[in-house]
Protein backbone atom coordinates (compact mmCIF):
# COMPACT_ATOMS: atom_id res chain seq x y z
CA UNK A 1 0.00 0.00 0.00
CA UNK A 2 1.43 3.88 -1.01
CA UNK A 3 -0.15 7.01 0.24
CA UNK A 4 0.76 10.37 -0.61
CA UNK A 5 1.23 13.00 1.90
CA UNK A 6 1.26 16.81 1.10
CA UNK A 7 4.16 18.45 3.12
CA UNK A 8 5.22 21.75 3.39
CA UNK A 9 9.04 21.64 4.09
CA UNK A 10 11.09 25.06 4.69
CA UNK A 11 15.07 24.05 5.40
CA UNK A 12 17.52 26.45 7.27
CA UNK A 13 21.56 25.60 8.19
CA UNK A 14 22.88 27.55 11.17
CA UNK A 15 27.05 27.24 12.07
CA UNK A 16 27.42 25.35 15.30
CA UNK A 17 30.82 25.59 15.89
CA UNK A 18 32.50 23.35 13.84
CA UNK A 19 29.56 21.55 12.77
CA UNK A 20 25.95 22.87 11.41
CA UNK A 21 22.82 22.30 12.27
CA UNK A 22 20.27 22.00 9.62
CA UNK A 23 16.06 22.70 10.41
CA UNK A 24 13.74 21.71 9.02
CA UNK A 25 9.73 22.96 9.18
CA UNK A 26 6.75 20.04 8.63
CA UNK A 27 3.44 21.82 8.12
CA UNK A 28 1.14 18.74 8.43
CA UNK A 29 -2.64 18.36 8.83
CA UNK A 30 -2.52 22.34 9.72
CA UNK A 31 0.19 21.93 12.29
CA UNK A 32 3.93 22.69 12.46
CA UNK A 33 6.65 20.12 13.03
CA UNK A 34 10.46 20.92 13.68
CA UNK A 35 13.47 18.76 12.67
CA UNK A 36 17.00 19.31 13.89
CA UNK A 37 19.74 18.11 12.88
CA UNK A 38 23.51 18.60 13.42
CA UNK A 39 25.61 17.44 10.38
CA UNK A 40 29.34 18.51 9.43
CA UNK A 41 29.00 18.40 5.93
CA UNK A 42 27.63 21.95 4.49
CA UNK A 43 27.10 25.59 5.75
CA UNK A 44 24.94 26.65 2.91
CA UNK A 45 22.39 24.70 0.90
CA UNK A 46 23.49 23.90 -2.66
CA UNK A 47 21.90 23.03 -5.84
CA UNK A 48 21.20 18.96 -5.98
CA UNK A 49 23.49 17.14 -8.80
CA UNK A 50 21.75 15.55 -11.70
CA UNK A 51 22.94 13.21 -14.27
CA UNK A 52 22.78 14.42 -17.39
CA UNK A 53 21.64 13.21 -21.17
CA UNK A 54 23.88 11.76 -23.74
CA UNK A 55 22.78 14.13 -25.97
CA UNK A 56 24.85 16.41 -24.22
CA UNK A 57 28.06 14.81 -23.92
CA UNK A 58 30.02 17.19 -25.98
CA UNK A 59 28.14 20.49 -24.35
CA UNK A 60 29.86 22.52 -21.71
CA UNK A 61 30.94 22.41 -19.02
CA UNK A 62 32.01 18.76 -19.24
CA UNK A 63 35.19 18.62 -21.86
CA UNK A 64 35.25 21.96 -22.19
CA UNK A 65 34.13 25.97 -21.12
CA UNK A 66 31.22 27.61 -22.13
CA UNK A 67 32.87 30.95 -23.60
CA UNK A 68 30.35 34.05 -23.55
CA UNK A 69 28.40 34.58 -27.27
CA UNK A 70 30.42 37.52 -28.06
CA UNK A 71 33.83 36.15 -26.84
CA UNK A 72 36.75 37.18 -29.10
CA UNK A 73 39.59 34.78 -29.27
CA UNK A 74 42.65 35.54 -27.36
CA UNK A 75 46.02 34.11 -29.24
CA UNK A 76 47.82 32.15 -26.37
CA UNK A 77 50.35 30.12 -28.13
CA UNK A 78 53.21 28.77 -26.31
CA UNK A 79 56.57 30.19 -26.98
CA UNK A 80 59.08 27.65 -28.51
CA UNK A 81 61.05 27.83 -24.97
CA UNK A 82 57.86 27.12 -22.83
CA UNK A 83 57.26 23.77 -25.39
CA UNK A 84 60.94 22.31 -24.70
CA UNK A 85 61.08 23.68 -21.02
CA UNK A 86 57.57 23.50 -19.12
CA UNK A 87 56.35 20.07 -19.41
CA UNK A 88 59.71 19.19 -17.91
CA UNK A 89 59.44 16.86 -15.13
CA UNK A 90 62.75 16.88 -13.61
CA UNK A 91 64.92 20.12 -12.27
CA UNK A 92 68.02 19.43 -14.80
CA UNK A 93 65.71 19.41 -17.43
CA UNK A 94 64.13 22.53 -17.06
CA UNK A 95 67.46 24.08 -15.26
CA UNK A 96 68.75 26.00 -18.45
CA UNK A 97 64.54 27.65 -18.93
CA UNK A 98 66.07 29.68 -15.56
CA UNK A 99 69.48 30.42 -17.25
CA UNK A 100 71.50 27.47 -15.19
CA UNK A 101 73.95 24.86 -15.87
CA UNK A 102 73.70 21.12 -15.39
CA UNK A 103 76.35 19.85 -13.32
CA UNK A 104 76.01 16.42 -12.51
CA UNK A 105 72.31 15.94 -10.96
CA UNK A 106 72.77 19.70 -9.76
CA UNK A 107 71.11 23.02 -11.35
CA UNK A 108 72.84 25.81 -10.62
CA UNK A 109 71.91 29.21 -11.24
CA UNK A 110 73.42 32.08 -12.65
CA UNK A 111 73.87 33.65 -8.75
CA UNK A 112 75.47 30.33 -7.48
CA UNK A 113 72.89 29.05 -5.86
CA UNK A 114 71.30 25.46 -6.43
CA UNK A 115 67.54 25.38 -7.87
CA UNK A 116 65.68 22.95 -5.60
CA UNK A 117 62.08 22.01 -5.98
CA UNK A 118 59.84 24.29 -4.67
CA UNK A 119 57.52 24.09 -1.83
CA UNK A 120 53.63 24.84 -1.69
CA UNK A 121 52.87 26.37 1.81
CA UNK A 122 50.05 27.61 2.84
CA UNK A 123 49.45 31.19 2.37
CA UNK A 124 49.10 32.34 5.96
CA UNK A 125 52.65 30.42 7.06
CA UNK A 126 54.79 32.47 4.86
CA UNK A 127 56.92 35.07 6.43
CA UNK A 128 56.60 38.68 5.93
CA UNK A 129 59.11 38.39 3.43
CA UNK A 130 57.92 35.35 1.25
CA UNK A 131 54.46 37.32 1.15
CA UNK A 132 55.84 39.82 0.03
CA UNK A 133 57.99 37.92 -2.68
CA UNK A 134 54.65 36.02 -3.97
CA UNK A 135 53.60 39.31 -4.69
CA UNK A 136 56.12 40.96 -6.32
CA UNK A 137 56.46 37.85 -8.77
CA UNK A 138 52.38 37.46 -9.57
CA UNK A 139 52.67 41.31 -10.63
CA UNK A 140 55.25 40.98 -12.89
CA UNK A 141 54.04 37.98 -14.35
CA UNK A 142 51.09 39.60 -14.77
CA UNK A 143 52.30 42.94 -16.54
CA UNK A 144 54.30 40.50 -18.44
CA UNK A 145 51.47 39.80 -20.18
CA UNK A 146 52.19 36.16 -18.85
CA UNK A 147 49.64 35.33 -16.46
CA UNK A 148 46.91 36.40 -19.00
CA UNK A 149 48.22 34.51 -21.82
CA UNK A 150 48.32 31.12 -19.19
CA UNK A 151 45.17 32.35 -17.83
CA UNK A 152 43.54 31.83 -21.48
CA UNK A 153 45.67 28.37 -21.63
CA UNK A 154 42.70 27.47 -19.01
CA UNK A 155 39.78 29.12 -20.63
CA UNK A 156 40.04 27.47 -23.80
CA UNK A 157 41.36 24.24 -22.77
CA UNK A 158 40.64 23.31 -18.87
CA UNK A 159 39.17 20.33 -17.95
CA UNK A 160 36.14 19.36 -15.65
CA UNK A 161 33.57 16.88 -13.98
CA UNK A 162 35.72 13.63 -14.57
CA UNK A 163 38.50 12.17 -13.49
CA UNK A 164 40.56 14.39 -16.10
CA UNK A 165 39.92 17.37 -13.80
CA UNK A 166 42.28 16.47 -11.58
CA UNK A 167 45.48 15.38 -14.25
CA UNK A 168 44.59 18.71 -16.42
CA UNK A 169 45.18 20.94 -13.59
CA UNK A 170 48.27 19.31 -12.11
CA UNK A 171 50.30 19.58 -15.43
CA UNK A 172 49.00 23.22 -15.72
CA UNK A 173 49.62 24.45 -12.21
CA UNK A 174 52.58 22.79 -12.78
CA UNK A 175 53.75 24.84 -15.80
CA UNK A 176 52.58 28.02 -14.06
CA UNK A 177 54.52 27.31 -11.30
CA UNK A 178 57.57 26.86 -13.66
CA UNK A 179 57.27 30.13 -15.06
CA UNK A 180 56.32 31.60 -11.71
CA UNK A 181 59.47 30.84 -10.55
CA UNK A 182 61.68 32.89 -12.75
CA UNK A 183 59.81 35.77 -11.34
CA UNK A 184 61.40 34.91 -7.96
CA UNK A 185 64.82 35.65 -6.29
CA UNK A 186 66.93 32.94 -7.75
CA UNK A 187 67.17 30.12 -5.68
CA UNK A 188 64.10 30.72 -3.71
CA UNK A 189 62.61 27.34 -3.12
CA UNK A 190 58.83 28.87 -3.34
CA UNK A 191 56.39 27.61 -5.23
CA UNK A 192 52.80 28.50 -5.46
CA UNK A 193 51.37 28.95 -2.05
CA UNK A 194 48.15 27.23 -1.05
CA UNK A 195 44.96 28.57 0.31
CA UNK A 196 43.46 26.08 3.02
CA UNK A 197 40.40 27.38 3.20
CA UNK A 198 39.04 24.89 6.16
CA UNK A 199 40.40 27.37 8.27
CA UNK A 200 37.51 29.92 7.35
CA UNK A 201 35.47 27.36 7.95
CA UNK A 202 36.17 27.60 11.56
CA UNK A 203 35.15 31.09 12.08
CA UNK A 204 31.66 32.58 12.66
CA UNK A 205 31.69 34.33 9.21
CA UNK A 206 34.46 33.40 6.96
CA UNK A 207 34.52 36.47 4.91
CA UNK A 208 36.08 38.32 7.71
CA UNK A 209 39.30 36.22 7.22
CA UNK A 210 42.72 37.87 7.30
CA UNK A 211 43.12 36.30 3.59
CA UNK A 212 40.93 38.84 2.82
CA UNK A 213 42.67 41.42 3.43
CA UNK A 214 45.88 43.92 2.14
CA UNK A 215 48.06 40.77 3.25
CA UNK A 216 47.14 38.70 1.43
CA UNK A 217 44.65 38.97 -1.54
CA UNK A 218 42.40 42.07 -0.57
CA UNK A 219 39.21 43.11 -0.05
CA UNK A 220 36.16 44.20 -2.34
CA UNK A 221 33.83 46.95 -2.18
CA UNK A 222 30.03 46.56 -2.18
CA UNK A 223 30.28 46.28 -5.99
CA UNK A 224 32.77 43.62 -5.84
CA UNK A 225 36.07 45.21 -6.82
CA UNK A 226 39.35 44.65 -5.09
CA UNK A 227 40.05 47.89 -3.19
CA UNK A 228 43.58 46.91 -1.25
CA UNK A 229 46.18 44.36 -1.12
CA UNK A 230 49.10 43.41 -3.83
CA UNK A 231 46.12 42.95 -6.82
CA UNK A 232 43.88 46.11 -6.25
CA UNK A 233 44.98 47.64 -9.73
CA UNK A 234 44.92 44.28 -11.66
CA UNK A 235 42.34 44.22 -15.22
CA UNK A 236 40.79 41.12 -15.78
CA UNK A 237 41.85 38.69 -19.24
CA UNK A 238 38.95 40.67 -20.99
CA UNK A 239 35.76 42.53 -20.55
CA UNK A 240 32.82 40.02 -18.82
CA UNK A 241 29.30 41.11 -19.59
CA UNK A 242 27.78 39.47 -15.99
CA UNK A 243 24.61 40.09 -13.75
CA UNK A 244 27.06 40.89 -11.05
CA UNK A 245 27.17 44.23 -12.11
CA UNK A 246 24.16 46.42 -13.68
CA UNK A 247 26.65 48.86 -15.62
CA UNK A 248 27.14 48.13 -19.01
CA UNK A 249 30.91 47.04 -18.97
CA UNK A 250 33.77 49.30 -21.29
CA UNK A 251 37.06 48.11 -21.89
CA UNK A 252 39.32 46.54 -19.15
CA UNK A 253 37.89 46.02 -15.62
CA UNK A 254 38.96 45.22 -12.37
CA UNK A 255 38.83 41.54 -10.97
CA UNK A 256 35.19 41.28 -9.49
CA UNK A 257 34.45 39.15 -6.29
CA UNK A 258 31.32 39.02 -4.55
CA UNK A 259 32.26 37.25 -1.45
CA UNK A 260 29.86 39.25 0.46
CA UNK A 261 27.01 37.13 -0.78
CA UNK A 262 27.45 34.03 1.29
CA UNK A 263 24.44 31.97 -0.21
CA UNK A 264 25.89 30.32 -3.61
CA UNK A 265 28.66 28.81 -1.88
CA UNK A 266 31.01 28.16 0.90
CA UNK A 267 34.74 27.10 1.59
CA UNK A 268 36.40 24.01 2.29
CA UNK A 269 35.83 22.26 5.65
CA UNK A 270 37.95 19.12 7.73
CA UNK A 271 34.58 16.96 7.54
CA UNK A 272 34.81 17.14 3.10
CA UNK A 273 38.40 16.44 3.28
CA UNK A 274 38.65 13.76 5.71
CA UNK A 275 35.50 12.07 3.66
CA UNK A 276 37.85 12.24 0.71
CA UNK A 277 41.22 10.88 2.31
CA UNK A 278 39.17 7.92 3.95
CA UNK A 279 37.74 6.65 0.56
CA UNK A 280 39.18 3.13 -0.71
CA UNK A 281 37.94 3.64 -4.46
CA UNK A 282 39.26 5.64 -6.99
CA UNK A 283 36.51 6.28 -8.64
CA UNK A 284 35.47 8.50 -5.94
CA UNK A 285 38.05 10.92 -5.84
CA UNK A 286 39.02 10.74 -9.43
CA UNK A 287 35.18 10.66 -10.07
CA UNK A 288 32.58 10.96 -13.19
CA UNK A 289 30.88 13.91 -10.78
CA UNK A 290 29.05 15.14 -13.88
CA UNK A 291 27.87 11.52 -15.26
CA UNK A 292 25.76 10.58 -17.88
CA UNK A 293 22.40 8.80 -17.16
CA UNK A 294 23.93 6.39 -19.26
CA UNK A 295 26.78 5.83 -16.10
CA UNK A 296 26.20 2.46 -14.54
CA UNK A 297 28.92 3.33 -11.74
CA UNK A 298 27.65 6.81 -11.40
CA UNK A 299 27.73 8.29 -7.58
CA UNK A 300 26.73 11.40 -6.86
CA UNK A 301 27.04 13.03 -3.37
CA UNK A 302 27.80 16.49 -2.79
CA UNK A 303 30.50 15.52 -0.70
CA UNK A 304 32.84 14.72 -3.92
CA UNK A 305 36.43 16.78 -3.89
CA UNK A 306 35.59 17.85 -7.64
CA UNK A 307 32.17 19.88 -6.04
CA UNK A 308 33.70 20.96 -3.01
CA UNK A 309 36.19 23.03 -5.42
CA UNK A 310 33.15 24.33 -7.17
CA UNK A 311 31.61 25.22 -3.76
CA UNK A 312 34.84 27.75 -3.13
CA UNK A 313 34.53 29.10 -6.55
CA UNK A 314 30.71 30.04 -5.65
CA UNK A 315 32.17 31.45 -2.51
CA UNK A 316 34.01 33.93 -4.15
CA UNK A 317 31.91 34.54 -7.02
CA UNK A 318 32.38 37.21 -9.47
CA UNK A 319 34.99 35.99 -12.05
CA UNK A 320 35.86 33.17 -9.97
CA UNK A 321 32.10 31.56 -10.42
CA UNK A 322 33.02 30.80 -14.35
CA UNK A 323 35.18 28.32 -15.56
CA UNK A 324 36.39 30.75 -18.78
CA UNK A 325 37.37 33.86 -16.46
CA UNK A 326 38.17 32.66 -13.07
CA UNK A 327 41.99 32.81 -14.29
CA UNK A 328 41.39 36.49 -13.87
CA UNK A 329 41.59 36.04 -10.32
CA UNK A 330 45.30 35.05 -8.29
CA UNK A 331 43.00 33.13 -6.04
CA UNK A 332 42.23 30.41 -8.58
CA UNK A 333 45.80 29.07 -8.02
CA UNK A 334 46.14 29.42 -4.48
CA UNK A 335 42.49 27.67 -4.35
CA UNK A 336 43.43 24.98 -7.06
CA UNK A 337 46.93 24.34 -5.67
CA UNK A 338 44.77 23.40 -2.43
CA UNK A 339 42.96 20.94 -4.49
CA UNK A 340 45.53 19.12 -5.70
CA UNK A 341 47.36 19.17 -2.00
CA UNK A 342 44.26 16.86 -1.01
CA UNK A 343 44.61 14.54 -4.07
CA UNK A 344 48.82 14.31 -3.16
CA UNK A 345 47.28 13.31 0.60
CA UNK A 346 44.98 11.13 -0.90
CA UNK A 347 47.27 9.13 -2.90
CA UNK A 348 49.71 8.85 0.22
CA UNK A 349 47.27 7.72 2.40
CA UNK A 350 45.26 5.06 -0.12
CA UNK A 351 47.81 4.27 -2.83
CA UNK A 352 51.07 2.39 -2.87
CA UNK A 353 54.02 4.19 -5.17
CA UNK A 354 53.18 1.52 -7.92
CA UNK A 355 49.11 1.90 -7.87
CA UNK A 356 49.95 6.30 -7.66
CA UNK A 357 51.46 6.28 -11.02
CA UNK A 358 48.80 2.89 -12.62
CA UNK A 359 45.41 3.17 -11.30
CA UNK A 360 42.42 5.31 -13.19
CA UNK A 361 38.94 4.89 -13.51
CA UNK A 362 38.27 2.60 -16.91
CA UNK A 363 37.48 4.15 -20.36
CA UNK A 364 33.69 4.23 -19.67
CA UNK A 365 32.00 6.42 -22.47
CA UNK A 366 28.66 6.34 -21.23
CA UNK A 367 29.71 7.81 -18.25
CA UNK A 368 31.94 10.79 -19.72
CA UNK A 369 33.78 11.94 -22.94
CA UNK A 370 36.57 10.53 -24.07
CA UNK A 371 38.89 13.26 -23.06
CA UNK A 372 38.48 11.75 -19.58
CA UNK A 373 39.83 8.60 -20.24
CA UNK A 374 43.50 7.54 -18.98
CA UNK A 375 44.73 7.25 -22.56
CA UNK A 376 43.02 10.60 -24.14
CA UNK A 377 45.84 13.81 -24.61
CA UNK A 378 45.21 16.82 -22.35
CA UNK A 379 44.60 19.35 -24.58
CA UNK A 380 46.98 22.52 -24.90
CA UNK A 381 49.77 21.08 -22.81
CA UNK A 382 51.28 18.56 -24.74
CA UNK A 383 52.71 15.97 -25.19
CA UNK A 384 51.27 14.69 -22.10
CA UNK A 385 48.15 12.43 -21.30
CA UNK A 386 46.23 11.93 -17.97
CA UNK A 387 47.79 8.17 -17.63
CA UNK A 388 51.50 10.42 -17.84
CA UNK A 389 50.09 12.60 -15.04
CA UNK A 390 50.23 10.12 -12.49
CA UNK A 391 53.48 10.56 -12.58
CA UNK A 392 55.63 9.90 -9.09
CA UNK A 393 58.16 12.60 -10.19
CA UNK A 394 55.92 15.77 -9.64
CA UNK A 395 56.26 16.13 -6.03
CA UNK A 396 59.46 14.11 -6.60
CA UNK A 397 61.31 16.36 -8.65
CA UNK A 398 59.16 19.50 -9.11
CA UNK A 399 57.45 20.57 -5.97
CA UNK A 400 56.18 19.59 -2.45
CA UNK A 401 53.55 20.43 0.06
CA UNK A 402 54.41 21.86 3.28
CA UNK A 403 52.13 19.98 5.69
CA UNK A 404 48.48 21.97 6.58
CA UNK A 405 48.76 24.06 9.43
CA UNK A 406 46.45 23.15 12.36
CA UNK A 407 44.75 25.24 14.76
CA UNK A 408 43.71 25.09 18.39
CA UNK A 409 42.27 27.31 21.37
CA UNK A 410 46.03 26.68 22.56
CA UNK A 411 47.26 27.54 19.12
CA UNK A 412 44.85 30.18 17.76
CA UNK A 413 47.61 31.38 15.33
CA UNK A 414 47.67 27.77 13.72
CA UNK A 415 51.67 28.08 13.87
CA UNK A 416 51.97 31.18 11.71
CA UNK A 417 54.12 34.04 13.04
Amino acid sequence: MTSSIALCVISALFFVGSTYRTTQFYKLNGKTYTEILEQPWFRVAHEPHYPIPLAFVNESNFGKHFLPEDDVYAPHEWTDEEKKYLPCLNLTCVCPYYGGKVSGSKCVLPNGSLLRKAVRKEARMLTDGERLQIAIAFNEMKTSGMYDRYGFVHKYSGLHEGPGFFTWHREYLKRFEIAFRRFLPPGSRLGLPYWDSSLESELPDPRESIFFTPLFVGAVNQTGQIVDGPYASWKTMEVLYTPYNDLPLKGTRKILRFVPNMEVGEVLNNARIDLVLDQKKIDMVLAASMPLETCKIRVIDDRLLAYSHDYVHYFINGDMKDTFSSTSDPIFYFHHTMIDHIWEMWRHLQQTREQREKDYPPPLGDCYPEAHFANASLQELDPYTNQDVLSNSYTDNMYEYEKRPSCSLMKPNCGSK
